[in-house]
């Protein structure tokens, strides 16, 4: 039997827990990279076990060895519908308690995405308030984008209006952020404005930020005056460059000039929409990134975020381009970091969100799982 480590060498701390996945951080200072692991508990019950082996910057800030000492456990679906619960959440070499622990499941959920596959089971049950909720009404996208690891999962599903109209009585007291669009693209389901409506006209209708999220191309089939109307407050873009070229070359089947047209004309009829971009960056558009950023500007746009591209764990497997050329979109160490500091040294830091490579493989990990 393996002697269990002191107490004194663990330290960590339950951050969250709401009713989808309890999560915080672990490590032990007499081996701090190695990963710890957690057992997760109802009173007796196990529920499962994890490792604390999720990168957090702040950790590595901190001193905490690598960083690569966080973690997140889903919880059974059981406590979505009952929305109770006491959790404990122990180091298994040491069987310590981690401070916070143990942890009430509260009726929230800091961040929830649906899709069509699983939108159903999540409609009835007790009321909750939501952080961000991000709902998906289409399964399918009219681009290609080289990079997107969600390619492999389109298929021609939608979420039925009368199913989300219950799901916003029946689950939403409160959410906070409400997006419409996530990994696929909202503007495909000809019925989108009505989605729009009926969050702005429900308890759900979010307190901060009414998104939408869409590359743009088919926002003109959609009616802009009755989207004015609707309370939607954000509209966030997807574009790499404002080079016809070098977009088309990322995101395959793109049209820029349909796509300014059409924001340009959706923000002039709806002035209560302020724009947002989202940016993934390439050795393909890297040097073209000021330029959007430029345009942008000239559209009173509001953020700007910015990522770098990475090569997915589980890439599309009937790829657009071959995987070296992929991975030759990559870019090289350090250069994200350099574009960072060039465009904070220009315009400034206040509307620029930046995740990197690193960032975004621990994000990938917690949420592809979600879309499927």
């Amino acid at each position: 039997m393996t002697a269990q480590a002191p107490h004194a060498a663990f330290e960590g701390f339950v951050d969250d827990c709401d009713c989808t996945r309890i999560a915080g951080w672990c490590w032990r200072s007499d081996q701090p990279d190695a990963s710890v692991e957690l057992v997760i508990r109802d009173g007796e019950r196990e529920l499962g076990r994890t490792r604390a082996d999720k990168f957090r910057r702040d950790l590595l800030l901190a001193g905490k060895g690598n960083g690569k000492h966080g973690f997140h456990f889903d919880l059974p679906e059981e406590y979505l519908l009952r929305a109770e619960g006491k959790l404990s959440v122990r180091a298994v070499d040491a069987e310590c308690e981690l401070v916070g622990s143990p942890a009430t499941v509260r009726p929230l959920i800091q961040e929830l995405i649906l899709s069509p596959p699983v939108f159903a089971r999540y409609v009835d049950g007790p009321p909750l308030d939501f952080g961000t909720l991000r709902v998906d009404i289409a399964n399918t996208c009219n681009l290609f984008c080289v990079y997107c690891p969600t390619i492999a999962l389109r298929s021609k599903e939608r979420v039925e209006l009368a199913s989300f109209e219950r799901f916003l009585s029946q689950r939403v007291a409160h959410a906070q952020n409400f997006a419409i669009g996530c990994g696929q693209e909202p503007t495909t389901n000809p019925e989108l404005v009505s989605f729009l409506e009926a969050i702005g006209t429900s308890p759900a209708k979010p307190s901060e930020m009414f998104m939408l999220v869409t590359n743009g191309t088919l926002l003109h089939k959609h009616d802009w005056a009755r989207i004015a109307k609707s309370g939607l407050n954000a509209l966030y873009l997807s574009l790499d460059s404002v080079d016809p070229d070098v977009l088309g070359g990322v995101r395959i089947g793109s049209k820029l000039a349909l796509i300014q047209e059409n924001v340009t004309g959706l923000l002039a009829a709806a002035p209560g929409v302020r724009l947002h971009l989202n940016i993934v960056v390439t050795n393909r558009n890297r040097g073209y990134v000021e330029d959007v950023i430029a345009w942008g500007t000239a559209q009173n746009a509001a953020s700007f975020t910015l990522r770098e591209m990475y090569f997915p764990p589980t890439p599309n497997p009937k790829p657009t381009i071959e995987e070296q050329e992929l991975r030759g979109l990559m870019l090289e160490e350090g250069q994200f970091a350099t574009l960072r500091d060039r465009l904070i040294a220009k315009w400034g830091p206040e509307r620029f969100v930046f995740a990197d490579r690193l960032h975004l493989e621990q994000e990938y990990a917690y949420w592809a799982p979600k879309l499927v």
